[in-house]
């Protein structure tokens, strides 16, 4: 008997067989009918696990190429941007950002160590940002409510637009109410 197969990344993972039958069928046509019937239903399903009736943006990416889609469709060259940096991913969006061209501001703040939503709301009255980025993978439950008083921040009648949470790995704790935390 052959050992099971076991995937390496981020693994070691083992690897059903009913998924390498599955991963050995045909490939669909990402124009095709099925593919689009498939793509319908996973956004159906998410929706609720995300707390939106919006539509869902699926990204054929690296984390990298998310983050850089966030900055890039919201920030042109020279535009203020703050970033609070307590990590590797607030580390990585302030150098993409600099990379795009933007005026990158940065609160440093140990890693493994919170916010301070007051000391947020003293960098945003003292200078004019087009965004305010948090990561918040790898952190405590206790940081959504962090994030959301820095979301309201960003809400309130100020002369910057945007608040991008970065949750990659911690969608699922939080989003459920995100929609009401600038309303």
């Amino acid at each position: 008997m052959t050992q099971p197969y076991r995937l390496r990344l981020p693994g070691p993972t083992a690897v059903p067989e009913r998924v390498r039958q599955a991963i050995a069928r045909p490939m669909l046509s990402h124009r095709g009918p099925e593919f689009r019937e498939i793509l319908r239903r996973s956004e159906e399903l998410l929706q609720p696990i995300l707390g939106t009736r919006n539509r869902v943006l699926f990204f054929t990416s690296s984390g990298t190429g998310m983050m850089e889609a966030a900055l890039v469709n919201i920030l042109a060259p020279g535009e203020r941007l703050l970033i609070p940096t307590h990590g590797q991913f607030g580390e990585r969006f302030a150098a993409i950002a600099r990379a795009l061209g933007a005026h990158v501001d940065t609160v440093e703040i140990p890693w493994g160590c919170g916010v301070d939503p007051a000391g947020i709301a003293r960098r945003l009255d003292a200078a004019e940002y087009r965004a305010v980025v948090v990561s918040t993978t790898k952190v405590p439950p206790a940081w959504w409510r962090i994030w959301r008083e820095s979301a309201r921040c960003c809400a309130d009648g100020r002369n910057y637009w945007w608040s991008i949470p970065s949750a990659v790995s911690a969608a699922w704790r939080c989003c459920r109410t995100s929609g009401a935390w600038t309303s």
